[in-house]
């Protein structure tokens, strides 16, 4: 008999250790783990936008939790905003319980780098936090390259004036080079969608050529300038 009623208590208390204490919000069994945050699926979330053609970014994140009722918060931004469903969360939380991912949208007020820290919590205050870091870019000045040929193509003293190695240096984040202005120092200057042009010289000889290029956001480069000589 002492050995059997030892055998049940010994069942009883294997069985509580594996229990799981109610959530106490209908929302079943839990265990005694923080809740997990992820930004866009890390919890070290980098990127850049350029400030210049657009100020804004949506993050998407994602609650691992095993409770319905948690919270999110956000540390304080300067000269910056983030928004969830519609709401500001700078320095303050709002209630997101039962809603394991959603998105935020993030505005930069100015061009600089943010950092800024997302906290999930649940009940029991157990919590995970995430780090947002992300840089706005003011508008950066394309670089012009020229590169130039005598091709004889039509005349002996054809040149092709080519600018098809100049870059923006925001390419990355939606620059692009839009113009180009080649001045053939003598003759003329002219301004072009097509980055490369064809020029036939009256005569042979040296001649300088100076390229500037512009981008989407309407800065120019510094001139580059080539000679090249005819013959």
């Amino acid at each position: 008999m002492k050995t059997k009623v030892l055998f049940i208590g010994l069942a009883a208390i294997i069985l509580a250790a594996g229990c799981k204490k109610d959530d106490g919000n209908g929302g079943g069994k839990f265990d005694a783990n923080p809740p997990k945050l992820f930004i866009n699926g890390e919890d070290v979330w980098k990127d850049t936008l350029k400030f210049t053609l657009s100020p804004e970014m949506f993050l998407d994140f994602e609650v691992e939790d095993d409770q319905e009722t948690r919270s999110l918060s956000m540390s304080k931004l300067d000269e910056g905003l983030v928004y969830y469903d519609g709401n500001l969360i700078n320095n303050t939380s709002v209630d997101i319980s039962g809603v394991d991912n959603g998105q935020l949208r993030f505005r930069a007020l100015e061009a600089g780098t943010f950092s800024f820290f997302l906290t999930v919590k649940d009940p029991d205050e157990r919590s995970s936090t995430a780090l947002v870091e992300i840089i706005a870019l003011d508008n950066l000045r394309p670089q012009a390259r020229l590169n130039l040929q005598q091709t004889g193509a039509n005349s002996p003293y054809e040149v092709r004036i080519s600018a098809a190695g100049s870059t923006d240096a925001d390419a990355a984040w939606g620059g692009a080079v839009a113009q180009y202005e080649y001045t053939l120092e003598g003759f003329y200057t002219t301004t072009t969608v097509r980055d490369y042009i064809d020029y036939i010289y009256p005569e042979p000889g040296r001649y300088t050529i100076i390229l500037r290029v512009q981008d989407n956001e309407g800065a120019w480069s510094e001139p580059v300038s080539k000679e090249i000589v005819v013959q």
